[in-house]
């Protein structure tokens, strides 16, 4: 699936290019055929999801282990999951409203959440009760839904329309790579590099 969105590319129908005019066929090439990887926005825009992707993801997976060295049973370590799924549905649905908005900014929306977020995720594995566990990790999903959600909205606001197929594409490759490496990046270092260090 990942692969496949990496190698979308904007189609234009034959009937669309025999009406176009030739001035806008010209330009349109230009805009299609820009480099995309010397485009800085970009470059921010790949780098910045896929740094939180992965510390999302991080969280994530290892949220029933923090869970369980807090003294909290496994079911109810595995609870926190579905309460942050549950959370994090309703988070999309907000933010997704707010972006709506000609008010908000997509990129102040995202940039507020993802500083939130790291708040928290430094938070959690030293909360002890349930309930205080229950509401950071009720926050967390609501907190980590905008960046998924206001990711069309930011590639529109920070590229544009034109190459949104390509760069979206793009980005979703990053971010599942991302999930996939992050927790399996943290597992090596606990496994091999923190029993060194103690």
């Amino acid at each position: 699936c990942a692969f496949i969105g990496l190698a979308m590319l904007p189609s234009r129908s034959k009937k669309h290019e025999e009406t176009e005019n030739p001035d806008n066929e010209e330009e349109r090439k230009e805009e299609y055929h820009h480099n995309l990887f010397c485009h800085f926005p970009f470059i921010l825009l790949i780098l910045a999801n896929f740094l939180n992707a992965m510390a999302t993801y991080i969280s994530y997976s290892y949220l029933p282990s923090i869970a369980s060295q807090s003294s909290l049973s496994s079911a109810d370590a595995s609870f926190f999951i579905y309460v942050v799924g549950v959370s994090n549905t309703v988070g999309r649905i907000i933010s997704g409203w707010l972006s709506d908005f000609k008010c908000t900014n997509a990129q102040g929306l995202t940039t507020m959440t993802a500083a939130t977020a790291c708040v928290l995720t430094y938070l959690l594995p030293s909360v002890q009760p349930y309930w205080c566990m229950l509401l950071l990790t009720t926050v967390f999903g609501f907190i980590i839904s905008s960046g998924p959600t206001l990711c069309i909205p930011l590639i529109l606001d920070l590229i544009g329309i034109h190459q949104l197929n390509t760069v979206f594409g793009i980005l979703i490759f990053a971010r599942c790579v991302a999930a996939l490496l992050g927790p399996s990046a943290v597992g090596i270092i606990l496994v091999h590099w923190i029993p060194n260090l103690s």
